[in-house]
């Protein structure tokens, strides 16, 4: 395990049965606690794609917004806002819902065909709010280079369910157990 995933690990807190029974949230809250360990993920997310030639950095809503936020003021590229239905004014693009991809929204001039995305999320479990971001971004004809997280959990298959999508996906930290 490497440095930085036995930091972030340390600080996630684990809640059985919430917000319903059979269900474990992972919490990652308490990262956000300590400033050193959030500039250690926003240094090395940085250090990965700093020469990725990005045009922008599509975060998904809510949590991911803040260290999404650090990433690309660090790299100086503009963000794109993905959010659940309902939470944004104007001309929006929205995602088709299906029993694996959860539907999602952003701003339809956000980016485009020459554009280069990463999408930033702080967790994935099943992977459904990543899958509707993506397609959300490929219905503007933009190049998604890569799917970034803090944490995957691993045996909820996300990244298994992402990659159907073609996407590669890069994660701070597995954590693994349900």
């Amino acid at each position: 395990m490497n440095n930085i995933s036995f930091e972030i690990k340390k600080h996630i807190k684990t809640y059985k049965d919430w917000p319903h029974k059979g269900s474990t949230f992972r919490d990652l809250t308490d990262i956000y606690k300590h400033p050193e360990i959030t500039q250690k993920c926003v240094n090395r997310l940085a250090e990965r794609y700093i020469c990725a030639n990005l045009t922008h950095i599509a975060i998904l809503e809510a949590r991911a917004f803040i260290l999404g936020s650090m990433l690309a003021a660090r790299l100086n590229l503009p963000i794109i806002l993905i959010r659940k239905p309902h939470k944004m004014a104007g001309d929006i693009l929205q995602s088709h819902e299906d029993s694996n991809i959860r539907a999602l929204q952003m701003l339809k001039n956000s980016c485009g065909e020459n554009d280069n995305i990463l999408i930033f999320d702080d967790l994935i479990a099943k992977g459904n709010s990543t899958m509707g971001a993506i397609n959300l971004i490929k219905q503007t004809g933009a190049n998604i280079n890569e799917v970034a997280c803090l944490v995957c959990l691993p045996d909820l298959n996300g990244i298994q369910n992402i990659g159907t999508l073609n996407v590669p996906v890069f994660h701070l930290c597995a954590f693994e157990g349900i």
